[in-house]
């Protein structure tokens, strides 16, 4: 993926959540990426619930804004964009969550800001997302 300049890692949400693989974020930490593999047989559109369960988690008031299907590293992809109010602070969140599949396994990449900044983050996102390609294996 191609980042910009000033982003940087986020060791602190990196050690608290093992199933990433990156966490980064903006340099005035408005802005953030979590790119997370996991293994999954079943359809996209089976991950796409349990993404939504696992966002459900953390945040009340979720709603779904908008789902389509991209390309992204050559692969039919889902695009979703959501928002939910943190359970700890209420803080509200709008997330951009590309949920790319491959061989017995989902890649997401999941970006996120603060409702009042999503707007101006997300031609930054989807530059972000547009450049992602899988290791070979």
């Amino acid at each position: 993926m191609t980042l910009p300049a000033e982003w940087k890692l986020a060791p602190d949400v990196l050690a608290s959540a093992p199933s990433l693989i990156a966490a980064l974020t903006s340099a005035d930490e408005t802005r953030f990426l979590l790119v997370t593999p996991e293994k999954f047989a079943g359809t996209t559109d089976t991950y796409r619930v349990l993404v939504e369960t696992k966002i459900k988690t953390n945040f009340t008031d979720y709603q779904e804004l908008e789902q389509n299907d991209v390309t992204i590293d050559g692969r039919k992809a889902l695009r979703m964009v959501c928002t939910g109010s943190k359970k700890d602070s209420g803080t509200q969140v709008k997330f951009l969550v590309f949920i790319i599949p491959y061989e017995g396994r989902m890649m997401r990449l999941t970006f996120g800001s603060l409702v009042p900044f999503f707007n101006d983050a997300l031609p930054v996102f989807e530059k972000i997302a547009g450049s992602y390609q899988a290791l070979p294996k």
